[in-house]
């Protein structure tokens, strides 16, 4: 893990040389998986239509993985588009943290008749913050809600900052010495239980095997 520390992070983008075209999907969803606490600052959509502005209505809202109710949305329209960074607009939201093993969905929502500007995961840039949460797919098990419709894929993004980044870093630059440690304590158990082995022959030691 690298992760990365006191700065706003942008979830997703579209590849350099990817098109902004419209797709046939008007519900898209992506899950997700957090490994270190993060804190959700903004939602935002893709869409990139040159000099005229934002011309969509748009929702966007983030689930946990067991609630049916968004822990909460962003709505764009042409009067409340928010604010424009390379191919995506973006909305401010409640700042929410997202703790260790949180699991949960972005979906995205056409409220108009056109499709979505969407891309499968592999046609976009995932940006984990350095290893801080790994997007999961459907084929990994992580289905999403019976309530919710749609195709997976990515149609916008959000922003996030790691929680407490400092105290991350210093737990990964100590974990080589706690490793050590740990590794010392079981020689040390080991050593001490041979010993009274041979002093009480009360022990049996066997091998480890597993069984599946």
């Amino acid at each position: 893990m690298n992760p990365v520390l006191n700065q706003e992070i942008k979830a997703f983008s579209l590849l350099e040389d990817t098109s902004s075209g419209l797709s046939e999907d008007r519900v898209v969803s992506v899950s997700f998986r957090v490994l270190y606490p993060i804190v959700i600052m903004s939602l935002g959509v893709f869409y990139d239509a040159g000099d005229v502005g934002f011309q969509r209505n748009i929702t966007v809202k983030l689930y946990h993985a067991e609630q049916e109710e968004a822990l909460f949305n962003a709505r764009f329209s042409p009067l409340s588009c928010g604010v424009q960074v390379n191919k995506l607009w973006y909305k401010p939201v409640e700042q929410f943290i997202l703790l260790e093993s949180f699991e949960g969905t972005i979906l995205w929502e056409s409220q108009d008749l056109q499709g979505l500007v969407s891309r499968n995961l592999h046609k976009v840039t995932v940006n984990d913050g350095g290893g801080v949460l790994r997007v999961v797919t459907t084929g990994e098990g992580a289905l999403p809600h019976e309530f919710m419709e749609g195709v997976e894929g990515v149609a916008g993004g959000f922003i996030y900052t790691i929680q407490e980044g400092d105290a991350l870093l210093k737990t990964l630059n100590s974990r080589p010495q706690r490793l050590l440690n740990h590794i010392h304590n079981l020689q040390e158990e080991d050593d001490l239980l041979k010993e009274e082995s041979s002093l009480y022959d009360d022990i049996v030691f066997v091998d480890v095997v597993d069984t599946y």
